[in-house]
């Protein structure tokens, strides 16, 4: 297994999925995207978010019905910024965008 090394939250969840030694990662490192590069190079298994590892033909799936840890998001802006139009613009898409996002998962 690919997992993390330093980072609190990480390593709970590592402990949630079995309790799964620290010394037998392979790689450690608090860095979600080179979990996912040493993946693709063949290193281990690594966690990813869904739609991360979709979008990548080089990975798959192997526990498909678990879920590891599902992640609230919070999009917010300071509230003199959320009537400027251009920042309502970016900040309606991204909602938009995350709604069809856990949609599709």
């Amino acid at each position: 297994m690919i997992g993390p090394d330093r980072n609190r939250s990480d390593l709970a969840m590592v402990e949630r999925l079995g309790g799964l030694a620290r010394d037998r990662l392979v790689l450690r490192t608090d860095s979600h995207p080179a979990h996912v590069a040493a993946a693709r190079a063949g290193v281990g298994i690594a966690v990813a978010q869904v739609p991360v590892g979709e979008r990548d033909p080089n990975l798959v799936r192997v526990l498909p019905d678990l879920d590891v840890m599902v992640l609230e998001t919070w999009i917010v802006t300071h509230e003199n910024l959320a009537r400027v139009p251009r920042v309502r613009a970016v900040f309606d898409s991204l909602v938009e965008s995350f709604r069809e996002m856990s949609r599709s998962v």
